[in-house]
């Protein structure tokens, strides 16, 4: 008998006990456990085990019986039969489930009449509308420089709205969930929303009014929505733009976005028709000094930003007005109460940059901040009582030109423009303190007691 045939008569456990037996001198060599007494403890046991046995599992049942089988068929057959009766009832349904009633009008002696529609008058007026649904919900309280959007005018030819709804900074997020931080950020007021409704096609147009406060809160607030690709309309008095099916425009203290339903051409001429009537109707305001500084630059008016708050990620950086002039490089401005405090802030803007960067000179005896990761140049200096700075440039020498032509600008601001040019919220001093009275305590003179005589009752009482 060969050794393959040998293999093939050996069992599982005995083939694993051979195995081991060859690998053993091997595992004690290498100073291993000895588990050879393990493994031969195992093998025993699992020939004992009637799960593993070779000749295979018995069952101890004397007999079987038909008791099982019988009563299985009879539950097989009940449960058909009631699925049957269950299909048979949803393709028959009971008569009385689809009756309206009427039959019961006719057995009954009571006669209906129908009588023709009353005319309406005054006296039944109240008891008509009542009958056609309640009244429409009137608008809420609008400022009176938005009165014109009531009119049926701004609606147009065809089209309806619903009643004007009003959104505060509390219950914000319900309109705009998500977003509702980015609009407080520029000073938040209030929101009024509305919806058109075109009767003839079934177009639509949603209409958002936000309150910002301030006209720059509303540019800031437009700036932050513009693309770069989109090249604003510029009026005295306000920027507008249409992108696709959504018209935004900046007007005054307020900010304007309203959204059509559809990009056709028509609903782009609505919008335009939208654009006009705002303009026309409802007032705006000047623009900020900061935008008359840097268009005379010749800087557009779509690349100008305002920070309200944490501008370049600063806190201390409010009321910053800024001009993308590369793609990366920022052109700012800030004004301030007087030179003093424009020293400070670019002190400060000088010791952030340095937080992460190193300090390198440049042209016109200016310190430059090089960001030692991502190798962008920014810097800061006072002129009179603003700050001006160029924040994250990629190329040193367009920034350092960019920025000796804005000292030059600032330099030569016109009194007029110099009169605006102030903080948009200027600091007001500290309340005096006024002086606290306290009332005097005094000594109130004590009065010598009068020690009564005790009273030793009458004569006649006991």
């Amino acid at each position: 008998m060969g050794l393959p045939s040998k293999l093939q008569a050996l069992e599982d456990w005995e083939m694993i006990d051979l195995c081991w037996g060859a690998l053993y001198p091997l595992c004690e060599h290498l100073y291993l456990l000895n588990l050879h007494d393990l493994w031969g403890d195992m093998a025993k046991n699992n020939r004992k085990d009637k799960l593993f046995n070779p000749d295979g599992l018995k069952h101890f049942r004397k007999q079987h019986s038909y008791k099982e089988l019988y009563w299985g068929l009879l539950v097989l057959c009940v449960l058909v039969g009631i699925g049957s009766w269950i299909i048979w009832k949803g393709r028959h349904p009971a008569p009385d489930l689809l009756d309206d009633g009427t039959k019961w009008l006719a057995k009954s002696k009571i006669r209906v009449v129908v009588r023709p529609p009353h005319r309406i008058t005054s006296s039944t007026k109240g008891i008509a509308q009542t009958a056609r649904g309640p009244k429409r919900k009137p608008d809420v309280v609008m400022p009176a420089a938005l009165s014109a959007l009531r009119k049926q005018t701004f609606l147009g030819e065809g089209w309806k709205r619903k009643p004007f709804v009003r959104f505060s900074p509390k219950n914000l997020y319900e309109k705009i969930n998500g977003r509702a931080g980015y609009f407080k950020s520029f000073g938040f007021k209030q929101l009024f929303y509305t919806s058109m409704l075109n009767r003839a096609d079934g177009k639509s147009i949603d209409v958002e009014i936000y309150d910002q406060g301030k006209p720059s809160n509303a540019l800031g607030t437009y700036a932050g929505e513009l693309s770069s690709k989109v090249r604003p309309t510029v009026d005295k008095q306000g920027l507008s733009h249409i992108s696709r099916n959504a018209l935004y425009v900046s007007r005054g203290p307020y900010y304007f976005r309203i959204i059509g339903s559809d990009e056709t051409a028509a609903m782009k001429k609505r919008l335009q028709e939208l654009r006009e009537y705002i303009q026309k109707n409802v007032p705006g305001e000047a623009l900020p000094w900061a935008y008359g500084l840097f268009i005379t630059m010749g800087i557009k008016a779509s690349v100008i930003s305002y920070y309200r708050e944490n501008a370049f990620s600063f806190g201390f950086a409010k009321d910053v007005y800024g001009a993308r002039i590369a793609k990366d490089t920022t052109l700012f401005i800030c004004a301030k109460e007087d030179a003093k405090e424009a020293q400070q802030m670019a002190k400060q803007f000088a010791l952030g940059w340095l937080s992460y960067g190193t300090k390198k000179a440049g042209k016109a005896g200016v310190t430059w901040v090089e960001d030692r990761y991502i190798h962008t140049h920014s810097t800061a200096l006072a002129v009179e009582r603003w700050v001006i700075g160029v924040q994250g440039a990629t190329a040193l020498a367009p920034a350092e030109k960019a920025l000796i032509q804005l000292k030059k600008v600032v330099k030569a601001m016109p009194k007029a423009l110099r009169l605006r040019a102030v903080p948009a919220e200027k600091r007001q001093p500290p309340p005096r303190k006024r002086p606290v009275v306290r009332p005097t305590t005094q000594k109130q003179p004590t009065s010598k007691r009068t020690t009564q005589p005790k009273y030793e009752g009458g004569a006649d009482e006991k």
